[in-house]
């Protein structure tokens, strides 16, 4: 199954500080997407969120224009891959 993501304006905070604020993005089927920023940028926490294992506190993350908070968990993350960096294996 290939899937339309769409995320508008996502919020997520942890108490009173936004990790993520008004973030968007237009995920199309069979993108390869890469996010990157310093350490605490939000890359873990957007990635949870497109991945529902958060709910966005504003805005709205869609897949399929389906909002994922209706969507059964398993099958998002059936179809959505993450492929980390760990620091640690690479040779410098």
């Amino acid at each position: 199954m290939s899937a339309h993501l769409i995320a508008t304006h996502v919020t997520r905070r942890y108490g009173p500080t936004a990790v993520v604020e008004g973030v968007s993005l237009d995920l199309e089927p069979g993108d390869i997407t890469a996010l990157l920023g310093g350490s605490g940028a939000g890359k873990s926490t957007v990635f949870n969120l497109l991945m529902r294992l958060y709910d966005a506190e504003t805005g709205e993350v869609r897949v399929d224009g389906k909002d994922v908070r209706g969507v059964v968990g398993d099958t998002l993350r059936a179809n959505i891959g993450l492929v980390a960096q760990d620091l640690s294996l690479i040779h410098i």
